[in-house]
């Protein structure tokens, strides 16, 4: 069986556009307008997904926050694993010949 990737929606192209625009050139020069362009949508087609500028910047920053608490956990499992793996060879060298 073939598997299919999935084609990003509408929301998920505008959002990916918007967070972009903001990391960079700042949350000032976030507009809808801009937001749209940079998606390759049109204005209407933005404004169904997000009525207002700030409704579309509570969905970059809760965004921005999924990926940063991403990166975190993902960096704890990593340490946790070193933690791990050095307390297991610590116990291997300590062991009576």
């Amino acid at each position: 069986m073939t598997k299919t990737t999935r084609r990003p929606s509408s929301r998920d192209k505008i959002l990916d556009a918007a967070t972009a625009l903001v990391s960079e050139r700042g949350v000032q020069q976030l507009t809808i307008e801009a937001a749209a362009a940079a998606a390759g949508v049109t204005k209407a087609g933005l404004i169904y997904h997000f009525k207002t500028r700030d409704e579309l910047l509570v969905a970059v920053v809760e965004s921005m926050a999924r990926t940063i608490d991403l990166y975190s956990r993902a960096a704890e499992e990593q340490r946790a694993s070193r933690v791990n793996d050095a307390s297991a060879g610590a116990k291997a060298n300590c062991s009576p010949p």
